[in-house]
């Protein structure tokens, strides 16, 4: 529970939790998780599949965030 807490609210040491579950896909709530959306859009490993009102889903990639 701890480590979806820390990955969910973006504690620190988030990231490492992340990589630490295999994860490759990601569905974030954009008004339950709004600190974690804003650190996922800050990571470069993380790519933008969808997007909406209610969730973004992002997968583990190699991309170019300009």
């Amino acid at each position: 529970w701890k480590q979806y807490v820390d990955i969910t609210y973006a504690y620190a040491g988030w990231e490492q939790e992340l990589d630490a579950t295999g994860a490759n896909l990601l569905m974030i709530s954009t008004t339950r998780q709004p600190r974690l959306v804003e650190e996922i859009q800050q990571e470069s490993q993380w790519c933008k599949l969808y997007e909406d009102e209610t969730a973004l889903i992002y997968s583990r990639c190699v991309c170019d965030k300009k």
